[in-house]
């Protein structure tokens, strides 16, 4: 499995991709999407909230989404403007 991986992440140009990216990725992908977490979490596989949270990256861009959807369900204007 690894020289498939490493020759299929080569040939694809990524090379430093590992495998647990695509489920980082994926779990990423499948909140951002409003996939319940206990959902999601079936989904991914993952056994426990504390390790899906590690694999559920949020960055500034997620945390300003957020306060935007708060706002517009608030009824008020877009804070970024």
């Amino acid at each position: 499995m690894r020289k498939r991986w490493h020759n299929a992440t080569a040939a694809a140009g990524v090379p430093e991709l590992l495998f647990h990216d695509l489920r980082r990725s994926a779990v990423r992908n499948l909140v951002r999407a409003g996939v319940d977490p206990v959902g999601a979490m079936r989904i991914s596989g993952h056994k426990t909230r504390a390790v899906f949270d590690r694999c559920n990256i949020v960055d500034e861009a997620d945390i300003a989404e957020a306060l935007v959807a708060v706002q517009k369900a608030a009824g008020r204007q877009d804070p970024r403007t």
